[in-house]
């Protein structure tokens, strides 16, 4: 459908206030701004992640927060943005079906 396509391409290409993401443990592409922690630089960064459950026993002994892939964010340098991922590839031939 026109206006699904249309969905798809504005869903992935505007970052959105960390506030609003989802916190039910869908994955979604984090981001940060680039911050500082103790006086020292931390870079901007972009990986995929999701906000973690009180019910996943892993993590019941921490605080919810937001775990990456590449490490997790911590309360001193948290994401700032998300945006929802991509859908995955069409098969050849049945892209924009």
């Amino acid at each position: 459908m026109e206006t699904e396509g249309c969905y798809r391409r504005q869903a992935v290409s505007e970052w959105q206030p960390i506030e609003t993401a989802p916190r039910d443990g869908t994955e979604v592409i984090l981001g940060s701004l680039a911050q500082t922690y103790k006086g020292a630089p931390v870079p901007p960064r972009v990986t995929i992640g999701y906000w973690t459950q009180d019910d996943e026993p892993e993590y019941e002994y921490c605080d919810p927060y937001w775990m990456s892939w590449d490490g997790g964010f911590t309360k001193e340098n948290p994401p700032t943005h998300w945006m929802p991922l991509p859908p995955p590839p069409e098969p050849p031939g049945r892209a924009g079906l």
